[in-house]
Order: C-alpha cells, then structure tokens, then sequence
C-alpha cells in the first residue's frame, strides 16, 4: 500500500471548537517553514501525497501556496480539510487533490452551537466555488446532538452536488489529567451514549501499519496523528494515550 504524510502547516485558527486541544497553553503558535517542509518531503521522496492537516486551519497558513507548489514539485498530491471560513481562491483550489469542509450541520443554528463564530452560509458559497476546480466532499462529525435527519440531509445534499461525505466520530484530543480532558469526555460521552461505542484503533491506525507518517509544524515526527500538542512531541506508542484512542 503506498505511503503518504499528514503534515502540519500551522497552528493558528480563527475558530476555538469545543473539543479542540489548539487553544491549550502548551500549543505554542507556528508555521511551517519551506525549509522544513522540503526536508521533510526529501525523506519521504516514497511517499505519493500529502494530507495538510494538524491543529491549526490550514489556510491560515502563510504562503499557503507556495507550500502546496513545493509539494507538488515533488509530485506529491495535496488534500486537506478545511473550517471553511477562509475564501479559497480558484488558482489556489485547482491545485489540491481533494479538500474537505468540516460541516456538521446543515441547520444553521445546531452548526453554530457545534462550531461558534461560524457564517454556515458562506461556508456552503465557498464550498459551492470549490468544487467548481477540484474534488470537494464533507466531513460531518458525530455530536450528542446529531439525529439520523441532519445525517440523511447532508448524505442528500452531498448526492446532489456530488461530493463525497464522510462521517467521523469525535475524539477525544487530550490525555486524562490533562486541562481540557474532562470538558472534552463530556462531550464525547454525550455523543457515544447516542451512537454507541467505538473500535480501539490500536495497531490499526495508518501510523501503526506504517504506511503514513505525521509530522507537527515544526518538522517534528509523531507517532500520533490526534496527540499533537507539544506535550506529545515525542510520545512513545507505548504510553497512556495508546490502546485507548479513539477515546
């Protein structure tokens, strides 16, 4: 199976999601350099693309297009997800592989409640716009608050403008004893307490099969792609965090 990267392009968003780990006091504010990202890609020259995805909104990533050109001057494909809240521009959409919005809800008031500060109308423009120059989809994560309706709607809404739909379950980001893990749990147990437990992804994950590897913005390797703040940076597999994750 070929080999491909998630790589971290910045740690600054515009948003302050519930269950995110970014706005914690150890995730110190970051960009990728060019210099790093090269090297990184020089050491992977096996791997056939990229993933750029880590704590931060990767479009709020500084010269997020000369990032994507070195990638691809590797001849590396480049995906992503996205909030959405950044406008995309056709130049700059045509030359991913794929991008991702991050929608949970078609009900304008139940995605402001899962995502505050969020504009669900331009959210749709822009994806609407995408779409136009490369292959978009949504990723539609699981809340206490999800019903089998917002389900049904966002799989119609992704047939009608054929976009892949993807639905992922909420994770818990921080370890236990670690400010946030509680708030998180909470949550995440509302979630499972509707839609029931999840598999342990232990030596099932890409990380542990070997056939992607994660990488923070500082150029830093991680063998985890959801443990990514600084006090994971070099985390062995064989500590708290795994055999309980997705947890």
């Amino acid at each position: 199976m070929a080999m491909w990267l998630q790589i971290e392009p910045t740690t600054r968003c515009n948003l302050s999601c519930p269950s995110c780990s970014r706005t914690q006091s150890n995730v110190h504010i970051r960009d990728i350099l060019p210099s790093t990202l090269r090297r990184i890609l020089h050491d992977n020259s096996n791997a056939t693309y990229v993933k750029l995805q880590g704590l931060g909104e990767p479009f709020f990533t500084p010269n997020i297009e000369y990032m994507v050109d070195i990638i691809r001057e590797y001849g590396m494909d480049v995906t992503t997800i996205t909030n959405g809240t950044i406008p995309i521009s056709e130049g700059l959409a045509r030359k991913f592989k794929s991008i991702y919005f991050s929608i949970n809800f078609l009900d304008p008031i139940k995605q402001q409640e899962s995502k505050p500060r969020v504009d669900l109308d331009f959210i749709l423009g822009n994806l609407h716009t995408v779409r136009e120059y490369c292959k978009c989809g949504v990723n539609q994560v699981l809340t206490g608050y999800t019903t089998k309706d917002d389900i049904r709607d966002m799989q119609e809404f992704c047939t009608t403008f054929q976009l892949k739909h993807s639905i992922v379950r909420m994770e818990n980001w921080y370890t236990p004893n670690e400010c946030g893990y509680e708030q998180a749990k909470a949550l995440i147990d509302t979630e499972r307490s509707v839609w029931g437990p999840v598999d342990r992804r232990m030596g099932k994950c890409p990380w542990a099969l070997g056939i992607a590897k994660y990488y923070d913005a500082d150029g830093d390797p991680h063998p985890c792609c959801i443990r990514t703040n600084d006090c994971h940076k070099h985390m062995d597999r064989d500590s708290m965090c795994c055999g309980v994750c997705p947890e």
